[in-house]
């Protein structure tokens, strides 16, 4: 699966929301105003300026927002380092997120869990993550339950959250009709039933 969705910050920060220019986002960024700085770091990020990225200056915006207290700064850090190969760095920075109750920094803290095979430590940060509305969490979430990696499998949990997974995910929703050729018809009502409860709680509110 690719990195993790950016649609909290790319509903914040999408280039045509840009009121300024980029000199002005850099002038704002340089006297301290940390909302420009995570829109500098999206910039280089994703390249979205003359589709070149650049990512060690992705690196320096993203700093100079932690500065500021800015707690999905060190998401994108981790992610970026993560990329990068650089492991301890990575996950110096989610943790630090983590403390800050960042949803994403717990989302990627828990898919590197699960990616080495440390499904219980990776089932504490993805279930915070995915009541927080990360579909990345809310996808491997339901691997677990489907292939039964803290326990006995379950295809109704498995499916409710890939459902939920599936609203800001394709690959969620092509996972969705792989298992769905698997199950009954009274399993994924029953999946139905559990994943409109909790939209209901932890999203339509």
């Amino acid at each position: 699966m690719k990195k993790i969705t950016l649609f909290i910050i790319l509903s914040f920060f999408t280039l045509n929301a840009y009121s300024q220019s980029f000199e002005e986002l850099e002038n704002l960024s340089n006297s301290g105003d940390a909302l420009s700085s995570m829109k500098l770091g999206l910039i280089y990020e994703k390249g979205l300026i003359r589709k070149k990225k650049d990512l060690d200056k992705a690196k320096i915006y993203y700093t100079k927002a932690t500065e500021k207290n800015i707690k999905q700064a060190y998401s994108r850090l981790g992610d970026i380092e993560y990329s990068q190969g650089n492991l301890k760095e990575a996950i110096e920075y989610f943790e630090k997120g983590v403390k800050l109750n960042d949803a994403s920094s717990k989302a990627y803290l828990g898919r590197h869990y699960f990616n080495i095979g440390d499904f219980y430590k990776a089932t504490e940060f993805l279930k915070s993550s995915s009541i927080d509305g990360i579909p990345m969490a809310q996808f491997y979430l339901s691997k677990i339950y489907e292939n039964g990696k803290i326990g006995a499998k379950n295809v109704v949990y498995a499916h409710a959250w890939m459902t939920i997974s599936a609203r800001n995910n394709k690959d969620a929703t092509k996972e969705l009709n792989r298992m769905e050729t698997r199950m009954n018809a009274s399993q994924i009502r029953a999946s139905n039933n559990i994943s409109n409860t909790f939209i209901k709680k932890y999203f339509d509110k």
